[in-house]
């Protein structure tokens, strides 16, 4: 029988809710909360089944950050002050310099990975999964047929943490794949190889082992090149007026499949 945790999630986009409602119907413990207060998170509670509270009730066996990366900074500076020393932290965060987010000199000069700042932002090891997957896929593709995964690169430096999370990863549905530490996580960065492609194990670890940390602010230049285009096409065809972020979000498996293909087509 699989093992049940107490989560906590700050969070309730689209990444953080989809974890709940699967979390949940797993049967584990699963509390959510965001910056503005549970009474905001009516309508998340009732789609995902997790309790909503405040941010500083969130720590639990596991607390899953997944929150916009320029927000981690806004985290309260005691939030795990504290916690238990073996509080595991998963974080999901990408940084997005130039589209999103506003310069961060160490993360430019690869003087550390994304995971790493967030590390040293809040004061605690975590464990890096979820950055790499769209939200349909993170939603939708989750399955106990283990011949038919989609596997998960997980970073960090813990390696008892590591293993709940894969743990964790698995009874989700997805294949865990162990991507090394904090500072290899820069691997299943976005503009990656990895990244967004929904390999199976074996061809994610093939995609981790070819990438070149030199070329992924190239490469991300370049799929976002290819998203503006794609975007444009499903406009036109489908006589819409909806952003890439419109697509991801309701553009179901049709458009899905159009960014994994972008993203793969990167590095053929």
């Amino acid at each position: 029988m699989s093992k049940k945790y107490n989560i906590g999630i700050i969070g309730a986009g689209n990444i953080g809710s989809a974890l709940a409602k699967h979390l949940v119907a797993l049967g584990h413990s699963v509390v959510i909360a965001n910056s503005r207060g549970p009474q905001t998170l009516i309508e998340v509670e009732k789609e995902t089944g997790a309790k909503a509270v405040q941010i500083s009730e969130t720590i639990k066996d596991i607390v899953i950050v997944t929150i916009p990366f320029k927000n981690i900074e806004q985290l309260p500076k005691d939030l795990f002050r504290n916690a238990p020393k073996d509080l595991v932290i998963i974080d999901t965060n990408n940084y997005y310099p130039g589209f999103r987010d506003a310069p961060i000199e160490s993360l430019d000069k690869l003087e550390l990975t994304h995971s790493e700042w967030v590390s040293k932002t809040i004061g605690r090891s975590v464990v890096k999964v979820f950055n790499n997957i769209s939200t349909y896929s993170l939603k939708f593709k989750p399955t106990q047929d283990k011949k038919h995964r989609v596997a998960l690169p997980i970073a960090g430096d813990d390696e008892k943490a590591k293993a709940i999370v894969f743990d964790l990863v698995d009874q989700i549905g997805f294949d865990p794949v162990d991507a090394g530490s904090l500072k290899d996580s820069w691997r299943q960065h976005p503009g990656t190889p990895s990244y967004g492609c929904d390999y199976g194990k074996e061809e994610l670890q093939e995609k981790l082992k070819q990438a070149d940390q030199s070329l992924s602010l190239k490469k991300l230049q370049q799929a976002f090149v290819l998203y503006g285009q794609a975007v444009e096409q499903f406009n036109k065809e489908k006589g819409k007026e909806w952003t890439m972020v419109e697509y991801l979000l309701q553009g179901g498996e049709e458009f899905n499949d159009k960014f994994v293909d972008i993203q793969r087509s990167l590095y053929q």
